[in-house]
């Protein structure tokens, strides 16, 4: 994120100075990262997550979103989608 100035910042929302996706070849998204001003995961945003790993099934339908702290650590967040799980 770019304040008006072309400064990073971090962005209250997130914690983090910018998200990064990994998408497959149709262009879903496979993996989500909360990067710092360093260039690292960080788990200052919301509900502590770092990055997110979106699992589909044979059919391309979302079947479950895996969450980890910037540590590796994989943790489950209250609130999160039963229906994903």
């Amino acid at each position: 994120f770019l304040n008006q100035d072309g400064q990073s910042f971090i962005h209250p929302a997130c914690g983090c100075a910018s998200i990064e996706f990994t998408h497959d070849s149709l262009g879903k998204v496979l993996e989500e990262k909360y990067i710092n001003l360093k260039g690292d995961l960080t788990s200052k945003g919301p509900k502590k997550v770092a990055k997110r790993k979106y699992i589909y099934d044979d059919y391309g339908e979302l079947r479950m979103i895996e969450y980890y702290k910037s540590d590796g650590e994989e943790i489950v967040v209250e609130g999160s989608n039963p229906y994903l799980q």
